[in-house]
């Protein structure tokens, strides 16, 4: 694993193209056996090689390539039997194999959304990561490998990483409508969109009572909060075009609503005392829950 894509169609050793200076500016290169010959390995590429992961006698095995310069950033690396190590000027060299190095190549490799590897992975309970410069990869025998970044990498450790309720992620992020994106973990899914105020998670009979009406294609949009609860117990979250509630005994409401707080009306409606969001009669919705204790406008 690990090798990049396109040694395997246009032969290992046409596609290395040597790079004398990039790896640590060391010109000189020893060769090392590999399954398919003696192949240079040098500078810092080979320090990390030989220093940290045991050379050809390590889990990397020999090498298949020469050095490669990766093709739109600076960097390089080689490709070994049983991984690859890529270095750059920032990141350093680093080992990248197995099942994160095929969903890393899913997602781009250093050209991609995570950038370089910037450490070795990790093992955790049921899985493994790795940290890159814009995220990380993970991975479970059950979820497959997966990146997680941006918004969603920052709101995943909020919520505990794989330790969290979330669990492990199940995909890699995917577009919707309206400029929105989802992720999906093996408890809730997370959602960002322009008018989502950050990013999102929904889960449970929340996210099941939003899918009966639509998810972010409803009337309701996208979620513009977090699930929150009031002090009855009551479970609710605020979306672009209305609050779901789940109540403490079971049992949901949704509520869909043309008032503000200055509303003659108001006080008429009693959900409108323990929930939140609110559109205005020109459809702009804001919440009226500002403190986040359930109880709104006080």
């Amino acid at each position: 694993m690990g090798v990049r894509r396109w040694l395997s169609m246009t032969g290992l050793v046409a596609a290395a193209v040597t790079v004398s200076v990039a790896a640590g500016g060391v010109a000189s290169a020893a060769p090392y056996p590999g399954p398919n010959g003696t192949r240079d390995v040098h500078g810092y590429i080979e320090q990390a090689y030989v220093n940290r992961y045991g050379g050809t006698s390590g889990a990397l095995g020999g090498p298949l390539t020469n050095e490669i310069a990766t093709p739109t950033r600076p960097g390089a690396f080689n490709a070994f039997a049983n991984g690859s190590i890529y270095w750059s000027p920032g990141t350093g060299a680093w080992k990248v194999d197995g099942a994160i190095a095929g969903g890393w190549g899913t997602v781009g490799w250093e050209a991609g959304p995570l950038g370089f590897p910037i450490a070795d992975e990790h093992q955790l309970p049921g899985g493994w990561w790795q940290p890159f410069e814009f995220g990380k990869m993970m991975y479970s025998p059950s979820t497959g490998s997966q990146a997680v970044h941006g918004q969603f990498f920052n709101l995943y450790a909020a919520d505990g990483n794989e330790h969290g309720w979330l669990g492990y992620p199940t995909s890699n992020e995917a577009p919707l409508v309206r400029g929105g994106v989802l992720q999906d973990y093996q408890h809730g899914i997370m959602y960002i969109s322009p008018d989502s105020r950050g990013a999102h998670t929904v889960a449970g009979a929340i996210l099941g009572v939003w899918g009966s009406i639509g998810y972010e294609r409803g009337t309701y949009g996208y979620p513009r909060t977090d699930e929150l609860r009031n002090s009855n117990g009551d479970y609710y979250q605020n979306f672009v075009g209305g609050t779901i509630v789940w109540y403490s005994s079971g049992g949901s409401l949704l509520l869909q609503d043309s008032v503000d707080c200055t509303d003659p009306y108001y006080d008429q409606a009693d959900f409108q005392n323990f929930y939140a969001t609110w559109g205005d009669r020109f459809g702009d919705v804001y919440d009226l829950d500002s403190n986040h204790d359930g109880i709104a406008c006080n």
